[in-house]
Protein backbone atom coordinates (compact mmCIF):
# COMPACT_ATOMS: atom_id res chain seq x y z
CA UNK A 1 0.00 0.00 0.00
CA UNK A 2 1.02 3.64 -0.23
CA UNK A 3 1.37 3.95 3.54
CA UNK A 4 3.54 0.83 3.65
CA UNK A 5 5.75 2.27 0.92
CA UNK A 6 6.13 5.50 2.89
CA UNK A 7 6.93 3.60 6.08
CA UNK A 8 9.53 1.34 4.43
CA UNK A 9 11.30 4.29 2.82
CA UNK A 10 11.23 6.22 6.08
CA UNK A 11 12.69 3.25 7.96
CA UNK A 12 15.50 3.13 5.42
CA UNK A 13 16.09 6.87 5.82
CA UNK A 14 16.29 6.57 9.60
CA UNK A 15 18.84 3.75 9.37
CA UNK A 16 21.00 4.86 6.44
CA UNK A 17 20.11 8.48 5.75
CA UNK A 18 19.91 11.68 7.75
CA UNK A 19 17.92 10.12 10.56
CA UNK A 20 14.38 11.04 9.59
CA UNK A 21 12.27 13.68 11.29
CA UNK A 22 13.71 13.36 14.81
CA UNK A 23 10.63 14.71 16.56
CA UNK A 24 9.59 17.21 13.87
CA UNK A 25 6.74 15.10 12.54
CA UNK A 26 3.97 16.33 14.81
CA UNK A 27 2.25 18.51 12.24
CA UNK A 28 -1.09 18.10 10.56
CA UNK A 29 -0.97 16.67 7.07
CA UNK A 30 -3.27 18.37 4.54
CA UNK A 31 -4.99 15.22 3.27
CA UNK A 32 -8.75 14.83 3.58
CA UNK A 33 -8.40 11.08 4.23
CA UNK A 34 -5.87 11.56 7.03
CA UNK A 35 -8.08 9.55 9.39
CA UNK A 36 -7.36 6.48 7.22
CA UNK A 37 -3.59 6.68 7.75
CA UNK A 38 -2.73 4.07 10.38
CA UNK A 39 -0.95 5.26 13.52
CA UNK A 40 2.11 3.13 12.77
CA UNK A 41 2.44 4.77 9.32
CA UNK A 42 1.79 8.41 10.24
CA UNK A 43 5.42 9.37 10.89
CA UNK A 44 6.59 7.82 7.63
CA UNK A 45 3.81 9.49 5.65
CA UNK A 46 4.62 12.82 7.34
CA UNK A 47 8.31 12.48 6.50
CA UNK A 48 7.60 11.58 2.87
CA UNK A 49 5.29 14.57 2.52
CA UNK A 50 7.59 17.02 4.33
CA UNK A 51 10.60 16.00 2.24
CA UNK A 52 8.52 16.05 -0.96
CA UNK A 53 9.19 12.38 -1.63
CA UNK A 54 5.47 11.54 -1.81
CA UNK A 55 2.51 13.74 -2.50
CA UNK A 56 -1.21 13.28 -2.51
CA UNK A 57 -3.62 12.33 -5.22
CA UNK A 58 -6.63 14.10 -6.71
CA UNK A 59 -9.10 15.73 -4.32
CA UNK A 60 -6.38 16.20 -1.69
CA UNK A 61 -6.26 12.48 -0.85
CA UNK A 62 -3.24 10.47 0.23
CA UNK A 63 -4.96 7.11 -0.36
CA UNK A 64 -3.00 5.25 2.34
CA UNK A 65 -4.64 1.88 1.63
CA UNK A 66 -4.33 2.23 -2.13
CA UNK A 67 -1.97 -0.07 -3.96
CA UNK A 68 1.33 1.57 -4.83
CA UNK A 69 1.79 1.27 -8.57
CA UNK A 70 5.10 0.58 -10.24
CA UNK A 71 5.07 4.13 -11.62
CA UNK A 72 4.47 5.59 -8.14
CA UNK A 73 7.33 3.55 -6.71
CA UNK A 74 9.66 4.69 -9.49
CA UNK A 75 8.68 8.32 -8.88
CA UNK A 76 9.10 8.04 -5.11
CA UNK A 77 12.50 6.38 -5.37
CA UNK A 78 13.68 8.97 -7.90
CA UNK A 79 12.53 11.82 -5.67
CA UNK A 80 14.23 10.19 -2.69
CA UNK A 81 17.48 9.79 -4.58
CA UNK A 82 17.44 13.38 -5.85
CA UNK A 83 16.22 15.13 -2.70
CA UNK A 84 19.63 15.67 -1.13
CA UNK A 85 21.63 16.40 -4.24
CA UNK A 86 22.98 19.91 -4.28
CA UNK A 87 22.41 21.85 -7.48
CA UNK A 88 25.59 22.53 -9.35
CA UNK A 89 26.71 26.14 -9.25
CA UNK A 90 28.37 27.83 -12.16
CA UNK A 91 31.44 29.90 -11.48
Amino acid sequence: TREQMATMLYSYEKKYGDGGLTGEWMFRLPFTDLDKVDDWAYEGVAWCYKDKVMSGKEDNLFDPDGKATRAELATVLTRYRLKDLEPETEE
